[in-house]
């Protein structure tokens, strides 16, 4: 980057009122608070631990009354219509008018209402530590434990997530809501790591993005970013540590109780 030119930080919250899980989610509540308000405020926290200065936190939504409460946070909201595709393309329309090339934008979903501050910030910090680097996703490696819990969901018929194989370099292979690689013996550590629900682009490789054509192995899994890794681009994976936080997203109206007993729990997120 040219000397005097300085990089800014996008932290965008993706925050959608027309849910076909949840309809409205981004204003229920949660102990008291709305979920926007849960997830904005672990965003704003996570600034404090970037390595760049200059972070502005964005939130982009698809209804107005999400946007007032955003406006009343103090956080000026992105208004967009219905007819971005998906959380990137949402994300790249909410900071395409104000963004360089060279910037970074952190993708973060509305509902992560329990996700550390300090994940956020070490996609961040990855990307500003290493200018080579264009995509960028966080993945935690399984316990046994975790891994058994995640095969008897699979089993049941529910959701684990998505897992990613990685190369030595740490770049992911490929991204499946199966849960992979098998292990036919045990061991520990085990080699399996589930993504993070957080993305890291450099601003270019979001540009990118938008103009990549949808594959099959997106179609079939459902999963965004096998879109570029099917166009032959590069994700690097950084492993994180969630410190003992239990991590969940908040998928339907149901996962209220279960967030409430993690914070019951746990303690809320500082």
């Amino acid at each position: 980057m040219p000397q005097g030119i300085r990089m800014t930080v996008f932290l965008v919250v993706v925050s959608r009122f027309q849910d076909v899980l949840f309809p409205g989610r981004p204003l229920a509540f949660i102990k008291g608070r709305r979920v926007i308000e849960r997830t904005t405020e672990l965003v704003r926290a996570a600034t404090t631990l970037c390595r760049e200065g200059d972070v502005q936190v964005v939130v982009a939504t698809d209804d107005e009354r999400v946007a007032e409460h955003v406006h009343s946070m103090g956080i000026e909201p992105v208004v967009l219509s219905g007819a971005c595709s998906n959380k990137t393309i949402r994300a790249y329309e909410a900071v395409c008018n104000r963004a360089s090339s060279d910037d970074i934008v952190i993708i973060i979903e509305g509902n992560q209402v329990v996700m550390p501050p300090w994940v956020i910030a070490a996609t961040v910090n990855a990307l500003v530590a290493d200018s080579s680097l264009q995509i960028v996703a966080p993945v935690v490696r399984l316990t046994q434990a975790a891994h058994r819990l995640a095969v008897e969901a699979r089993r049941a018929g529910e959701s684990a997530g998505v897992f990613v194989v990685r190369r030595q370099d740490g770049d992911a292979l490929f991204l499946s809501r199966s849960i992979i690689p098998a292990m036919r013996t045990p061991r520990e550590p085990l080699p399996v790591y589930k993504q993070v629900a957080v993305d890291g682009y450099r601003f270019s490789a979001l540009q990118a993005y938008k103009s990549l054509p949808i594959g099959e192995l997106e179609e079939s899994e459902g999963i965004e970013q096998l879109r570029v890794i099917e166009n032959g681009l590069r994700v690097r994976t950084i492993e994180v540590d969630y410190r003992g936080r239990s991590v969940i997203a908040l998928e339907a109206e149901d996962d209220i109780k279960r967030i409430e007993a993690i914070i019951d729990r746990e303690g809320e997120l500082e």
